[in-house]
């Protein structure tokens, strides 16, 4: 799975060789000519061209590595699909620039790209990547002669004394032993040999290899001239851990192309067996050349239009088909002649490397996690996204535009405003929970002594009450001692106990009854939400029933209150549940219209009642002890009792 897509733009650069022995012999002109300071070149008098490098007949191997393959080498180590195309009429210097015909002789200046590339991998490979990262590195070598495709690595077993192996002269069938398919939209080369390399050398001794095996054929432009198209694959596959632990794999591919060069008849002389070479190689030149003029076209990508692109035209469009529209940085190297008899030879060589630079491709890291399928990968690179979108957030809000902390870093190196901050509100904190603590105790305080004062209070109209019937007999001559034969009369000073009791009693009361009414409160807005998912709950079965063949059942909520004030619930049952399974069904009745409503009502009344009838009873209770204490008589004395010395249920009820 590669990563999001970028669009990167064919690049085209253009290298003009001297003039060789043969041209000069002729007499032949320059017809081309760079202009210093820029990119541009001219042919003839009046045709300009503008190219992103261009390099002059005295440019060395070395600055043409440097100034327009090394930043493809660059983007081939971070993980990316490369290719170099070498393109040029016969003769005009391709695989020179390449370098693919190694001899031992040529001299470390004159090497050419692919030496030079293969050797900077390896020198990069472990800066870029140290333990515990791993990779490695294999190349391929096919070549194209006459629409078959050949593994230069893996040769046919036969041979023969020709001094150029596998060339055109010696007649030999060849066996198209490589097959080209197409996997996930990526080109794959079926049973081409692939040989792992250490070493720098290994790779180029794989090369020389391949490049021995090589056809080529001697014409009157050039005595060795290649006689097919080549691709050298340099393949990487990385292994690297990222700062969160996560393997993630590369796999990508920098491809070598050395074309083959185009070529007339009547100047090559040609015949037979070469006159077909050059047919087939023009033919598969033609073939790349539509695929460039289809991706290339102004006027489509003006549009913005999609063009049929003739890929399956030719092996060789296929073989470079992730190369041109695809996923690759890619080079077209354009080498021409500069001589006037080659004018119309490089006139088109020109017009086709400006064309190639029109062509879009969607280039991306070739990367995926390792052990993770793709759609596993899909959603952990979307989760990502969203975790760095929140972190933004929590920076634009707390102020941290700095860096977060690493899991290397330890906490304390957090931002030290927020680390203030944070120790302030926490300090905070623990004055107000003192301060809540210390209003706790006062309250508890107050609520003791304003129970003692009311029942000081009380006591006092008690004694005075009872002084007022001490003289009411007295007047009547019908004065009665307790049977104790103590004094009715108590100390002003300690509050009658009774008095003490009952107050405290309605304290607590009055405390129970407030926290029940806040505890239906809650309950009340809980059966609320509990009828709102009932009645989702059975428009949805509605609709289902709707759509298909089974009736509808709607679901029944029930709510669940027990007698404690700690638990309350709801459940969903369905019809089929009868009520009389349910033994305590009149605690749990249905929410249905005003159910809710009306449960709150019952439950406030049961409570009521309740204290009714323990306000009645200990009110009784009181009344059997007075009377006991003033003689027993009860038809005499209770009507001297003032009824407003015991609380009632409304004196229960909490002050607003």
């Amino acid at each position: 799975m590669s990563s999001a897509p970028t669009t990167s733009s064919v690049q085209a650069a253009v290298r003009v060789r001297p003039l060789n022995t043969r041209e000069v012999r002729a007499n032949a002109s320059e017809c081309i000519s760079l202009i210093p300071g820029t990119a541009q070149v001219v042919l003839g008098a009046d045709r300009a061209f503008t190219f992103d490098h261009v390099f002059g007949a005295d440019a060395a191997q070395r600055s043409v590595y440097d100034k327009a393959v090394a930043p493809l080498t660059a983007k081939f180590l971070q993980g990316f699909h490369a290719t170099i195309l070498a393109y040029g009429q016969t003769g005009s210097g391709k695989t020179f620039s390449m370098g693919t015909a190694l001899d031992g002789n040529i001299h470390t200046e004159h090497q050419g790209i692919v030496p030079r590339a293969v050797r900077a991998i390896f020198a990069d490979l472990p800066r870029l990547y140290p333990s515990p990262a791993a990779f490695t590195v294999t190349v391929s070598f096919l070549e194209l002669y006459n629409e078959e495709v050949v593994d230069l690595l893996n040769p046919p077993a036969h041979r023969d004394a020709n001094p150029l192996p596998f060339a055109a002269s010696s007649g030999r069938a060849r066996t198209d032993s490589v097959r080209i398919r197409e996997e996930n939209g990526v080109i794959v080369w079926a049973g081409a040999r692939e040989e792992e390399c250490k070493t720098p050398d290994e790779v180029l001794s794989f090369l020389a290899k391949g490049s021995l095996n090589r056809t080529v054929g001697s014409t009157d432009m050039n005595m060795v001239s290649s006689r097919s198209h080549a691709i050298f694959s340099v393949t990487l596959r990385l292994t690297k851990v990222g700062a969160d632990g996560i393997a993630e794999r590369i796999a990508c591919k920098f491809h070598f192309v050395d074309l083959a060069g185009s070529e007339r008849l009547k100047k090559t002389h040609a015949a037979g067996t070469r006159a077909k070479e050059g047919i087939s190689i023009n033919a598969g030149l033609l073939a790349l050349g539509n695929v460039i003029s289809a991706l290339g076209d102004e006027t489509r990508l003006e549009r913005g239009t999609a063009v049929h692109v003739p890929y399956r035209d030719s092996k060789l469009t296929r073989l470079l088909q992730d190369s041109l529209g695809g996923n690759a940085q890619t080079l077209m190297l354009a080498c021409v002649s500069p001589a006037d008899s080659n004018f119309q030879e490089t006139l088109n060589t020109l017009k086709y490397a400006n064309r190639a630079r029109n062509i879009k491709n969607k280039v991306a890291i070739n990367a995926q996690v390792a052990g993770a399928s793709p759609m596993e990968v899909q959603q952990l690179r979307a989760q990502i996204a969203k975790l760095k979108v929140e972190l933004a957030t929590v920076r634009d809000q707390y102020g941290l535009f700095g860096a977060m902390p690493t899991p290397s870093t330890p906490t304390a190196t957090a931002d030290p405003a927020l680390r203030a901050k944070v120790a302030m509100l926490e300090a905070v904190k623990q004055q107000l929970e003192a301060r809540v603590h210390q209003l706790q105790k006062r309250i508890r305080s107050l609520e003791q002594g304003l129970t003692r004062a009311q029942a000081e209070r009380d006591t006092l109209l008690l004694e005075q009450h009872e002084n007022g019937v001490v003289r009411h007999r007295a007047s009547l001559g019908d004065v009665r001692t307790p049977t104790d034969g103590t004094t009715p009369a108590r100390s002003i000073l300690e509050p009658n106990p009774l008095v003490l009791e009952y107050l405290t009693k309605i304290t607590h009361l009055q405390h129970d009854l407030h926290e029940r009414e806040v505890e239906l409160t809650a309950l009340k807005h809980q059966a609320a939400a509990v009828s709102s998912a009932m009645a989702a709950t059975n428009a949805a079965a509605v609709a289902a029933a709707a759509g298909g063949s089974v009736p509808a059942s709607p679901a029944r909520f029930r709510f669940s209150i027990a007698g404690s004030t700690d638990s309350a619930g709801w459940e969903t049952e369905s019809d089929d549940v009868h009520e009389d399974d349910d033994e305590d069904g009149e605690l749990h009745p249905d929410l249905d219209g005003d159910g809710g409503e009306n449960l709150m009502e019952m439950t406030l009344e049961r409570a009521r009642s309740a204290v009714r009838k323990d306000m009645a009873k200990w009110t009784a209770r009181n009344k059997r002890q007075a009377a006991d204490a003033w003689g027993g008589d009860d038809d005499v004395d209770a009507h001297l009792l003032d009824e407003s010395l015991f609380p009632t249920f409304d004196d229960l009820k909490p002050a607003p």
